[in-house]
């Protein structure tokens, strides 16, 4: 066995799945008794205390962060005031009017309420921040609550000049309703 180098081939199958490591010898599968002498060689028992607590920490922030079986992290609505955030929604500061939006925001379906009032301030706020957040609370109620604002979002999204604000429209509209959005049939990189 002198002279011979050894490597190890590593096979991951899935993700948190089986590890196996595979000896080679010169590149060649290795025999029982190579076998036996790498793994004395390395200290599995650190390695395989690594992987475990490496699995741990995964399925911990999968848990922390909502994940479900799916993959997809689950939203949580929050619990607010709809009616004083309709009115801070009338503020003439827009400091006020942005801060209520992202309160209803939070709210995501709990906001549905408020739709008219978001509706308003999309179409008709002076301040390209607040109309930004405006469509983007669309987004964050979902299909379910927001869907009476698309014959808006149309309106919203033909006359927007602001990009950033067009964006945020047109990823509120995707939402809503996807099969009529103005980036169906668009990928990442433009048509």
């Amino acid at each position: 066995m002198a002279g011979t180098t050894s490597s190890w081939q590593i096979v991951v199958a899935g993700f948190l799945g089986r590890l196996r490591l595979d000896p080679l010898f010169a590149g060649s599968p290795a025999s029982m008794v190579q076998y036996v002498i790498m793994i004395r060689r390395l200290n599995l028992s650190k390695f395989r205390h690594h992987l475990s607590t490496l699995a741990g920490a995964a399925l911990l922030a999968m848990w922390a962060t909502g994940c479900g079986g799916d993959g997809a992290v689950q939203a949580v609505s929050k619990d607010i005031d709809v009616v004083a955030l309709m009115e801070q929604l009338e503020s003439t500061k827009s400091a006020d009017r942005l801060n209520a939006l992202i309160e209803l925001g939070d709210g995501r379906e709990n906001s549905a309420p408020a739709l008219d009032a978001i509706l308003e301030v999309l179409t008709s706020d002076k301040d390209a921040k607040v109309r930004e957040m405006a469509a983007y609370v669309l987004l964050q109620m979902g299909e379910k609550s927001a869907k009476p604002a698309i014959a808006t979002l149309k309106e919203a999204y033909a006359k927007e000049k602001n990009p950033t604000v067009k964006l945020n429209i047109v990823n509120a509209w995707n939402a809503i309703e996807p099969e009529t959005s103005p980036s169906q049939g668009m990928n990442a990189t433009g048509p």
